[in-house]
C-alpha cells in the first residue's frame, strides 16, 4: 500500500492543483484521492524505482495526443499550468479516476473488448519523443527471459519441475530463439519497433478496465514506448492463456478482431505465431525465483510454476 500521501502531503497536493481534498484510498502503487472536483489517481515516482523525470514527461506529451483522440485522459495540471507535481524530491501525476473493473479474459466479450483497445492505440501514428524509443526489441526480452531463468537453475533454486522437464523447456527456448534469430527476423523485428506503433509494454488484467456500456480502457503506461504491434499482443496472449485457458482457436479469433481495426502486415503474423513456440510465461516464473529466501514464497512460486508447465503443454499441442 503506497503510504507517502500523509495529510500534510494532502494539504500540498490540495493547494498545488486547486482542490479540496475530502478522503484518501491507498491502493499497491497509487493513491485515489476523492475532491470536491471529482476523484483522480495520484502517483509518486519513487527516485529509487527508477523512473526518469525525461520519460516521465514524454509519457505525459503522448498522454495529451492520446486524450486528444479519446483514447485516454490527460494528467490534470497544477494552478500554475505544471503537468507534474514535485514531493520531496520525487515527481507526481495526478488524473482522472477511470470507471471500470479489472478485465476477466474468461469472458469473450472481454477478450475482445481488451484486443480492440489495443488495436486503437496501434493504429495512431502520433509524435513519439526520443524519451520513449526503447533500446531493445522482442528478441531481445526474450532472450533476457531465457538468461534470468537459467540462472536461478543453475543457481540450484529450481522448483515445481525436475531438471528433465526443465531441459525439454530450456532446450524449446533456445530453438525458437535460433528460429528468430537468423537475419531476416532480427531485421525484421528492428525495423518493426522503429516504425512501430506507440505500444503499452505492460499489458496485464489489472492494466484494461472494463465498464458497462463502453470499450475497455487502457491505464498505467509507465512503460509505454515506440515498439513493434507483435509485442504488445504476445504479452497479451499470455495473460489471457494463463488466466482462462480458452477455446481452442482463441488466438487467431483475437487477432481477426484485431485487424479489424488496425491490420498487421504479413511478416507481422508470422512472426507472431513464430513467437508461440517460445515458453515465455514458464520462463518468467522460474526467472521470479531469483532471490526468494522466503519458504512459504517458494512455495507459492512453485505451484505457479506447476499451473504454467500445465499452460505451455496446452499451448504446445494448439500449435500447428
Amino acid at each position: 500500500m503506497e503510504t507517502w500521501l500523509t495529510s500534510v502531503a494532502a494539504q500540498e497536493l490540495a493547494a498545488a492543483y486547486g482542490f479540496q481534498v475530502r478522503a484518501l484510498l491507498p491502493m499497491r502503487s497509487v493513491v485515489g484521492v476523492l475532491t470536491d472536483q471529482g476523484r483522480f489517481i495520484c502517483k509518486r515516482y519513487h527516485r529509487a524505482k527508477g523512473m526518469s523525470y525525461r520519460h516521465l514527461l514524454g509519457i505525459v506529451q503522448v498522454k495529451e495526443s492520446l486524450a486528444h483522440y479519446g483514447l485516454v485522459k490527460s494528467y490534470r495540471k497544477t494552478v500554475d499550468g505544471e503537468p507534474i507535481f514535485a514531493w520531496e524530491g520525487d515527481p507526481v501525476t495526478l488524473e482522472a479516476w477511470v470507471k471500470g473493473r479489472h478485465a476477466d479474459f474468461h469472458d469473450r466479450r472481454e477478450r475482445m473488448a481488451a484486443v480492440q483497445a489495443i488495436a486503437r492505440l496501434h493504429r495512431l501514428r502520433i509524435p513519439i519523443p526520443r524519451e520513449l524509443l526503447p533500446d531493445t526489441t522482442v528478441l531481445h526480452k526474450m532472450a533476457g527471459r531465457l538468461q534470468k531463468a537459467s540462472e536461478v537453475v543453475a543457481a540450484g533454486n529450481l522448483i515445481g519441475m525436475s531438471r528433465k522437464e526443465w531441459n525439454h523447456w530450456k532446450g524449446r527456448a533456445i530453438s525458437a530463439l535460433q528460429l528468430l534469430s537468423t537475419p531476416k527476423w532480427e531485421d525484421f523485428f528492428l525495423e518493426d519497433k522503429n516504425r512501430g506503433a506507440f505500444c503499452h509494454r505492460d499489458l496485464a488484467p489489472h492494466n484494461i478496465l472494463i465498464a458497462r456500456g463502453s470499450p475497455a480502457s487502457l491505464i498505467d503506461f509507465d512503460l509505454a514506448g515506440m515498439d513493434s504491434p507483435v509485442y504488445d499482443l504476445f504479452q497479451l496472449f499470455d495473460h489471457v492463456a494463463y488466466r482462462a485457458l480458452p477455446p481452442k482457436g482463441w488466438e487467431a479469433e483475437m487477432v481477426q478482431e484485431y485487424e479489424k481495426i488496425s491490420p498487421l502486415s504479413p511478416h507481422q503474423k508470422q512472426a507472431l505465431s513464430l513467437i508461440r513456440l517460445y515458453p515465455s510465461l514458464l520462463l518468467r516464473e522460474i526467472a521470479d525465483l531469483h532471490g526468494v529466501r522466503n519458504e512459504r514464497a517458494k512455495a507459492r512460486l512453485g505451484t505457479r510454476i506447476r499451473y504454467v508447465r500445465m499452460v505451455e503443454e496446452e499451448r504446445s499441442l494448439a500449435i500447428p
